[in-house]
């Protein structure tokens, strides 16, 4: 090594002592809370685990297991690298503190060198959470009598894909805006059609480990502390119960299409809005695509309800609404814009309801066309009836319909931050909580019950979806309370 590198690795090993020494000093409280939280946590998700596997080991559920298990994987890792590249725009690997970003990002050591701990850190919790997803259905295979090798190289083949997952996701930090959209895309089109042998999983996972020293040698100081400091940012703003300015600081600029026409001349109204709606999208392609990615698994899994067994029907369901109603994000602003100026004189001559009704021409379209070709690929797959194609479909509206009721709520209530004591401690948490995902709880819960009652044989349920609809948007356009 030259004499520079020598002094460049010794500085660095001396801000990283200094920084450690700090944080010993000042957060060894926080650390072992996080400790403390951390078990609590995996104590109760180890009984919901054990469950998960026993229901999979089931003798109606464990023969579609080992008919879909293959196809399922291999659009499930496409989507998984897809992701990766996308978050990595959001929040990257290579994370730190600001203060730290700011200092191994002005240095004068090279970045694979300073920001190595970081994503090997980073690497290896991508791959725990990746194999403790995957343990489930390979213990219930083991239970099937397939070869202790056919989960061994199962367990092989997560690590490798975990292994391509992060440089995916280090890519999506490091390459410029417009490669990491145009590669995310790329991704996702392969994630219907295209295999994921584990031979090919460990090639890429060997390449993937000579491309990761050249992708942080891309970092810059400036991008490091910028995504760092909106981090820290939205971190303050999440701990006061405000989730909705936690994800505006993590939102990214606009960076494309700036020149391009929103709104034309001598439209009808309705294409007005469609338009606008569908350029402001554009304009952020990572939520684009995303949310695209989004409808199109929650179409996936509304259809693959309709062959599940009923013991996991309704959970089934209730994970479609769910990434529906995260999916639809993209095209909710419009909700929040009509919403916060429903008190304003009207600026096109019409009430809040048929502003709302113009909003949602976009996403009911998006609905429709992806997660539509969600439903018809994995009932083609899986030979689900075509009543499982209505109700995917409706639960899709229906987040669309709970997209509108969370625009509508307004600020946290100051009453829900009210301390609330307990032999436990303080419950208080919990209210903040349950107010802000109480759209998707309504939501999730009604499309749950009523598509587990229709795929049953109970088709009347039908018209608890358009109730429900009914219900979420009411509460939106009525009168707010603090």
């Amino acid at each position: 090594m030259s004499p520079d590198g020598v002094g460049s690795s010794r500085h660095l090993r001396a801000v990283r002592r200094e920084a450690v020494s700090e944080r010993l000093r000042t957060s060894a409280g926080e650390d072992a809370y996080a400790i403390y939280v951390a078990f609590l946590v995996l104590i109760l998700l180890t009984s919901p685990y054990y469950s998960v596997i026993t229901a999979l080991t089931r003798p109606d559920v464990l023969p579609l297991l080992v008919d879909l298990a293959p196809r399922v994987a291999a659009t499930t890792g496409w989507l998984v690298l897809a992701g990766a590249v996308l978050l990595g725009r959001v929040r990257g690997p290579a994370h730190l503190p600001p203060l730290m970003a700011a200092l191994l990002g002005s240095g004068p050591w090279r970045r694979s060198l300073a920001l190595r701990r970081p994503h090997l850190r980073s690497t290896g919790l991508l791959a725990l959470a990746l194999v403790a997803v995957v343990i489930a259905p390979a213990v219930a295979l083991g239970i099937a009598g397939r070869p202790v090798l056919d989960l061994v190289i199962v367990l092989l083949a997560t690590l490798a894909l975990a292994l391509v997952a992060a440089t995916c996701w280090l890519a999506g930090q490091a390459l410029p805006r417009a490669w990491s959209a145009g590669l995310a895309a790329i991704l996702a089109l392969l994630a219907p059609f295209a295999p994921l042998p584990p031979l090919g999983l460990g090639l890429a996972a060997v390449a993937a480990g000579y491309a990761v020293p050249h992708l942080l040698d891309r970092l810059t100081g400036a991008a490091l502390l910028e995504q760092s400091r909106r981090w820290d940012s939205a971190g303050v703003a999440a701990v006061t119960g405000d989730l909705a300015a936690a994800a505006a600081h993590l939102r990214l600029p606009p960076t494309l299409g700036a020149h391009w026409r929103a709104v034309g001349a001598g439209q009808f109204l309705p294409l007005v809005f469609w338009r606008r709606d569908l350029v402001g999208s554009l304009r952020d392609p990572e939520r684009f695509v995303l949310g695209c990615l989004g409808l199109f698994v929650a179409g996936a899994l509304g259809a693959l309800a309709g062959a599940s067994p009923e013991i996991v029907r309704w959970a089934v369901l209730a994970v479609s609404v769910a990434v529906a109603y995260l999916a639809v994000g993209p095209w909710a602003d419009g909700y929040r814009h009509t919403l916060e100026a429903a008190g304003a004189p009207t600026l096109y001559g019409t009430g809040t309801a048929y502003l709302l009704l113009l909003h949602s021409l976009l996403p009911l379209t998006l609905v429709t066309l992806l997660g539509g070709g969600g439903v018809l690929l994995v009932a083609a797959t899986v030979g689900a009836a075509p009543l499982t194609a209505l109700v995917s479909l409706l639960g899709l509206a229906l987040a669309v319909a709970a997209r509108i009721h969370a625009a509508g709520k307004g600020p946290l209530p100051l009453a829900l931050l009210t301390p609330v004591p307990t032999p436990m401690g303080d419950l208080s948490a919990l209210n903040v909580a349950a107010w802000q995902v109480s759209s998707l709880l309504v939501a999730g819960a009604a499309a749950a019950l009523a598509g587990h009652l229709v795929l049953g044989g109970a088709e009347p349920w039908l018209l608890a979806y358009p109730v429900a609809a009914w219900f979420l948007v009411r509460g939106a356009t009525g009168p707010r309370t603090s």
